[in-house]
């Protein structure tokens, strides 16, 4: 069965579920942009007039078909709640899929403010974010400095956790939208060689190795932060509501 059949068929189970409740489907996902991978699904982000929400997966001619099912002022809180943080999956979700159906004009409203606030890409990190970026990298590489030499493999998984928590903060300094992580080293390629090729490095070769390349890339993701914070350091106040 074609793709289109099987969105057919799957907006015809919606419509008999939720009926006049039902205000839009949006097809979307790799698959349906031609670049899918042998288990990439469809994603159906589905907008209803309820007060409730629901993810489900469901397998139609063996092609997943995963569900959002949200309304729209929840659809507008992901919204809020990708671009503060800089993730923007759902800016990208909604700017990058085709509309379904929408039959009071929902679904084209929410995508043309997806598409503004992904073309707009994500705002620059706080003073705050800045500090704990400098923070997290010195405290990282402090562990594994800790257990380098004593147990390498150790040493290995802690630098496995941090290489996508420091190309993730690389994406933020340089406001750009954060990728799927099995497409970011190719993105990253894309507009710095340099590291993407020390977060390759880091994946590969000895703990020392790895270290060092790992090192390398947090020295080039915060030039210009004036590198990870050093011993002594204090971040600037922040007011609080009692």
């Amino acid at each position: 069965m074609q793709d289109t059949a099987i969105l057919q068929q799957v907006l015809v189970l919606l419509q008999d579920e939720f009926g006049d409740e039902l205000l839009g489907v949006l097809a979307t996902g790799s698959r349906l942009r031609g670049e899918g991978d042998l288990t990439s699904d469809i994603d159906l982000p589905v907008v209803i007039n309820q007060p409730r929400r629901q993810r489900r997966n469901i397998v139609v001619d063996g092609v997943e078909v995963e569900m959002f099912l949200n309304p729209p002022f929840q659809i507008r809180r992901y919204f809020a709640d990708d671009r503060a943080s800089g993730r923007g999956a759902e800016q990208h979700m909604w700017a990058t899929g085709t509309i379904l159906y929408d039959p009071q004009g929902i679904m084209a409203e929410l995508q043309a403010e997806a598409q503004e606030q992904w073309s707009a890409g994500p705002p620059p990190l706080s003073e705050i974010g800045r500090s704990l970026a400098r923070y997290n990298a010195a405290d990282g590489l402090r562990d594994i400095q800790d257990v380098l030499e004593s147990d390498p493999d150790r040493a290995i998984y802690l630098i496995g956790r941090m290489l996508p928590e420091v190309i993730n903060t690389f994406y933020r300094i340089q406001s750009r939208w954060q990728i799927k992580p099995k497409r970011m080293l190719l993105d990253l390629a894309s507009w710095d060689a340099t590291a993407a090729r020390l977060a390759i490095s880091a994946g590969t070769g000895s703990a020392s190795q790895r270290f060092a390349a790992l090192n390398a890339l947090v020295t080039h993701t915060l030039t210009g932060l004036d590198g990870p914070m050093p011993l002594t350091w204090a971040i600037d106040w922040e007011e609080i509501i009692p």
